[in-house]
């Protein structure tokens, strides 16, 4: 985003800003699956629900949610996705994020020696490959994974995420 001196440069916005319609917009998504488990770990850092197991943690805050019908840290990208005014031009996933970085027009009408180096020591030498990333497979059994297809289906559907990728 730097090499390309974006004017706007969001994280974990709800919202386009008034005035970027025109703007080109790129939305990042992770398998659900993996994006719950990196929001419990995260959460876990921060101290809360430290004493949960993942499990425990995520039906919990499932049900609270529904009862209060809130997203609380995002954990459905649909209901966001839903309430955008405009859609992405480009849904990046995470496992997929060289590919479909280099899919990005202006990535790729100006990829040079310089934006090779910054992809090669931020992607391809972080190693971001899904299989390279498979640490939070172990925290689903086949019930939990269920669950979670159930009630993030739409996440699921939308962003083109397999159910029985937890396995």
């Amino acid at each position: 985003m730097e090499y390309f001196k974006f004017d706007v440069i969001q994280n974990h916005n709800e919202e386009i800003i008034q005035g970027c319609d025109d703007y080109t917009f790129i939305m990042n998504v992770h398998n659900p699956y993996k994006r719950i488990v990196s929001i419990f770990n995260m959460i876990k850092k921060e101290k809360i629900y430290s004493s949960l197991k993942f499990e425990s943690w995520i039906r919990k805050i499932v049900d609270d949610s529904e009862e209060s019908n809130t997203n609380p840290n995002q954990l459905w990208l649909s209901k966001i996705y839903l309430n955008f005014n405009k859609k992405p031009d480009y849904l990046v996933k995470v496992e997929n994020l060289y590919d479909d970085l280099m899919d990005i027009k202006i990535i790729e009408n100006n990829f040079n020696d310089n934006l090779q180096i910054i992809f090669f020591e931020n992607i391809i030498k972080n190693n971001y490959r899904e299989t390279d990333c498979d640490y939070w497979k172990r925290e689903y059994n086949e019930d939990l994974s269920k669950f979670i297809f159930e009630k993030f289906k739409t996440d699921f559907e939308i962003f083109g995420y397999d159910k029985n990728s937890w396995n």
